[in-house]
């Protein structure tokens, strides 16, 4: 209830103000959808990131290119709130894509294929965190411990618009991540007693937060699906997203469906303003909060 209050509060206050553009991504940050053209940002509320983006497109050209910039609290805003330390992880991506596989490229003339514009990318991201992480069996001096994580992905995206701004995007890329967001959560708090010469004592606390429990890194397949409607009858500005998150490691097949209720600039169903998104992942109701703006 702590972490959903917070997200409430990030959404309202962060929205007006934040350089950003959101794609039509889920609580989690995951998308099938990858810009048209232009710069981008986005940031999601519910998975405490934040992205910048820029996507290079020429007319003239069939290709394309990109770069992106993440950033991300592995354990929320809420520290930001509370006046404690986050856990940070930053990264970046390099895109190249092929434009105009089964839609025609624009000759000044009216569309009348069923394809508006369609295209490919390919996506090869770099990332690194670094958390600190509780040993109760160890020594006092070594209980306390950083460990550094190094990240990698490479997707392939397709996105194509049809006529009646119908959207529809797939991906399919291979992650290597970790299970720090699932360990436990604790409070420690450590004790100073400082003792002058008359015997007079002095105790001072220090509380923070920490993640206990085997910490591990693994492979993962992803395979995500969007199918996007921005309907006439709302005069083009809401959104509805039906999509699919389907996650496989060494350990689990995990297939999470949901909804996205995004409200989209007017002539531009690609582009997105702000949206919620519900879905429903191992036997939980997810809620996710994003707010965005394009330049």
């Amino acid at each position: 209830m702590k972490n959903f209050i917070y997200s409430i509060i990030g959404f309202i206050f962060l929205t007006p103000i934040i350089i950003a553009q959101s794609g039509f991504e889920d609580a989690d940050g995951k998308s099938s959808v990858i810009l048209g053209e232009g710069g981008t940002g986005r940031i999601n509320i519910s998975d405490a990131n934040i992205k910048v983006s820029y996507l290079y497109r020429n007319s003239k050209s069939y290709f394309r290119f990109g770069i992106e910039f993440t950033g991300k609290a592995e354990n929320g805003f809420a520290p930001l709130f509370q006046n404690e330390n986050i856990a940070p992880n930053a990264g970046g991506k390099i895109s190249f894509g092929y434009q105009w596989i089964l839609s025609k490229k624009p000759k000044g003339e009216p569309i009348t294929s069923i394809f508006v514009d369609d295209w490919l990318t390919l996506q090869i991201g770099y990332n690194r965190a670094q958390y600190k992480l509780f040993f109760p069996n160890n020594a006092m001096s070594t209980q306390i411990q950083k460990q550094d994580f190094d990240g990698y992905n490479i997707t392939g995206y397709y996105n194509i618009l049809f006529k009646q701004n119908f959207f529809l995007g797939l991906s399919l890329g291979f992650n290597k991540e970790n299970n720090y967001q699932s360990l436990k959560e604790i409070e420690i708090t450590d004790k100073s007693i400082i003792i002058d010469s008359s015997g007079f004592q002095r105790s001072t606390n220090n509380t923070f937060k920490i993640r206990e429990g085997t910490y591990k890194t693994s492979n993962h397949v992803l395979f995500n699906y969007d199918l996007i409607w921005v309907p006439d009858f709302m005069k083009d500005l809401i959104g509805i997203d039906i999509f699919g998150r389907y996650d496989k490691d060494p350990d689990n097949n995990n297939f999470t469906p949901g909804i996205g209720i995004f409200i989209t600039q007017r002539g531009a169903p690609t582009q997105v303003i702000g949206g919620i998104s519900f879905s429903y992942e191992q036997k939980e109701l997810k809620i996710g909060f994003i707010s965005g703006y394009n330049f």
